[in-house]
C-alpha cells in the first residue's frame, strides 16, 4: 500500500549515507545543465507526462555524463498512451504505468512531438511514427528498470537515488486546501 503520510526523517540515516553534506541540487553540479527548465503544463492534466518524460531526459543526459541531451516529448505520451495504459490524456494518468508505456513504445523528441495540449485543451490524435512537426522520427528506447519504483518509500533512499541518479518524479495527494499553497 502507498504511503499517504511521509514517513518521518531519520537523521542518523541521512549522516550515514551522506556524513556532513545536508544538500544537494544537480542544477549546482557541472552537470547542472541536465536538468530541464520547469514546464507549464497549461489547461490540461498531463503532468504525468511532463514529470516522466522530463525525470527520463534529465537522468539520461546525466548517465551520459552530458552528452546525450534530448528533451523527451509529454505530448506523445498524452496522444498515445491509454487506457490500457491506466492513461486518459489531459484528464491524467498513473506515472508508473507510464514508465511501462515509455519501455514498451519508446520516447521521441519535443522537436519531433511539440507540446500542444496545454493551449488546445485536448489530448491530440497519435501519430505514431510520423513527427507532427514534420521532423525525422527517431526512437529513443527507455528501460523500465532504469528508474525505482517507491511504493512504500523512505527519505533516505529516495535521496541517495536523485544524488545517484538524477530527478525523480512523485506523485502526491492533493486535497482542496493545496491550491491556495503560494510558497515554502
Amino acid at each position: 500500500a502507498t504511503n499517504e503520510i511521509a514517513p518521518p526523517v531519520d537523521i542518523a540515516e541521512f549522516d550515514a549515507l551522506f556524513g556532513s553534506e545536508s544538500e544537494f541540487d544537480w542544477r549546482n553540479t557541472t552537470l547542472g545543465s541536465c536538468v530541464g527548465a520547469i514546464r507549464d503544463q497549461g489547461k490540461c492534466g498531463s503532468c504525468w507526462a511532463h514529470a516522466t518524460t522530463e525525470m527520463m531526459s534529465d537522468r539520461i543526459c546525466i548517465k551520459s555524463n552530458g552528452n546525450f541531451r534530448r528533451t523527451f516529448s509529454p505530448q506523445y505520451m498524452v496522444s498515445c498512451a491509454n487506457i490500457t495504459w491506466g492513461a486518459s490524456g489531459c484528464e491524467g494518468a498513473d506515472t508508473q504505468k507510464a514508465i511501462q508505456w515509455m519501455a514498451e513504445y519508446s520516447m521521441v523528441a519535443e522537436s519531433c512531438y511539440p507540446y500542444t495540449s496545454g493551449t488546445t485543451t485536448e489530448d491530440g490524435e497519435c501519430s505514431r511514427y510520423s513527427c507532427p512537426s514534420m521532423m525525422y522520427w527517431v526512437e529513443y528506447h527507455v528501460n523500465k528498470t532504469s528508474v525505482t519504483l517507491y511504493n512504500d518509500y523512505r527519505n533516505a533512499e529516495m535521496a541517495l537515488d536523485i544524488r545517484e541518479n538524477g530527478p525523480i518524479y512523485f506523485s502526491m495527494i492533493v486535497y482542496d486546501d493545496f491550491m491556495t499553497y503560494k510558497s515554502g
